[in-house]
């Protein structure tokens, strides 16, 4: 029979080697951040007739330079990183599973489907809300609690009181609680002695 003291000692380690090393230096939420507003800018811009764009191409583009620098900019601190734990790659898998599920609601909704576009910024919101959750509890990063939080006060007044002012606010918070975020983590990683991907 299992001995549940080896067991917390196990989660323990986890935790601890997470902590110390998840690996997580903000340039994904650099990358993704902005790529975010910049379509959902785009997308208000062409719905309101401000610009001449067909929102789906835009995402298109936007979702493959994104995925793109991602898995570049996880092969180049894969490769350069000093410690690899499982506190990492948990991290990473969250955010990768957190990835695939956005892209394929923003594909439900811009192409037609299952998802309402209307839908489409408040459920963003939450999906992105419980990956910065588990990040907050895999890193020790207590504060990207309350970004995770955020995420989802915006995204239960987005899916409650849908419209077209979704897309702006929706920029705003990526920006607010995804970029600042992304700079802050960025710029402690720096003063780290972690390895940072060139």
């Amino acid at each position: 029979m299992p001995d549940p003291r080896e067991d917390l000692t196990t989660i323990r380690r986890l935790m601890e080697e997470s902590q110390t090393a998840a690996g997580e230096d903000g340039r994904h939420f650099l990358l993704w951040g902005t790529l975010t507003a910049a379509g959902l800018l785009g997308t208000y811009a062409a719905v309101t007739g401000t610009l001449p764009l067909d929102p789906r191409w835009l995402w298109g583009v936007l979702l493959a330079v994104g995925w793109i620098g991602s898995f570049w900019l996880g092969f180049r601190g894969h490769r350069l990183a000093r410690v690899r734990t499982l506190g990492r790659r948990l991290l990473a898998v969250v955010w990768i599973a957190a990835g695939v599920t956005l892209s394929l609601i923003a594909a439900a909704g811009l192409f037609g489907g299952a998802v309402s576009p209307r839908a489409l910024s408040g459920l963003v919101s939450v999906v992105i809300a419980g990956a910065f959750l588990v990040s907050a509890v895999l890193t020790g990063h207590r504060w990207l609690g309350g970004v995770a939080a955020a995420w989802w006060l915006g995204g239960a007044v987005m899916l409650f009181l849908p419209g077209l002012y979704t897309l702006p606010l929706l920029a705003a918070m990526t920006i607010a609680l995804e970029v600042v975020p992304g700079v802050v983590l960025y710029r402690r990683s720096r003063r780290t002695d972690l390895p940072q991907p060139a």
